[in-house]
């Protein structure tokens, strides 16, 4: 179970980053920094995030289209989505996140994956007749 839940702890994805700095003799290098822990908080809103943008991209896609936009959340809905945000953040985290990025960035970029998840897994469905 320890195992398990290590892999959705967001803390264990963070990686050491390099920052370049440029000393007075003109020389270039990179400096290891580790970025702070994410608190327990912070997390379950990023997966907040990407549970959102799931449950509204339905909406975004019927505005894109010029229909009325009408938001349908059931409990099948909710329960998609979280399985889906569970299953995805972690990877996201890990690749495309710079963790030293302001958090509001970090929490748009999760809802704005949330959407792109739904829309590709939408496409798949109608590609394959289940739509």
């Amino acid at each position: 179970m320890g195992t398990l839940l290590r892999y959705f702890d967001l803390n264990t994805r963070i990686t050491t980053i390099y920052i370049k700095a440029i000393p007075s003799d003109g020389f270039e290098f990179a400096k290891p920094v580790t970025p702070p822990s994410i608190p327990l908080w912070k997390q379950l809103l990023l997966y907040l995030g990407t549970i959102i943008g799931v449950l509204f991209s339905s909406s975004i896609m019927q505005f894109q289209t010029n229909q009325d936009i009408q938001l349908h959340i059931t409990l099948s809905a909710v329960v998609l989505s979280a399985i889906i945000a569970i299953v995805i953040l972690p990877g996201i985290y890990e690749k495309a996140i710079n963790p030293t990025s302001p958090f509001i960035v970090q929490i748009g970029l999760f809802v704005q994956q949330g959407v792109f998840w739904s829309v590709l897994l939408t496409a798949i469905g109608k590609a394959i007749g289940i739509h």
